[in-house]
């Protein structure tokens, strides 16, 4: 994901859910810059999740 016209980027863990479903969890923490009283909509670029050969598997935004 950007942030602040950064590129930020996390892995997944699998997180086993009822049922025999697996879902994957990632985190990131984001720092607001020292020169940004806070954050808008527009600080915030789009998620991309990919596999581990590349291939993108979801996106989300560019607004969250």
């Amino acid at each position: 994901m950007t942030f602040f016209g950064r590129r930020f980027s996390a892995g997944v863990v699998p997180v086993p859910m009822g049922g025999g479903k697996t879902i994957g969890v990632y985190m990131i923490w984001l720092g607001v810059p020292a020169s940004a009283n806070g954050y808008g909509i527009g600080d915030v670029g789009g998620v991309v999740a990919t596999d581990r050969t590349g291939h993108i598997v979801a996106r989300h935004g560019p607004w969250l």
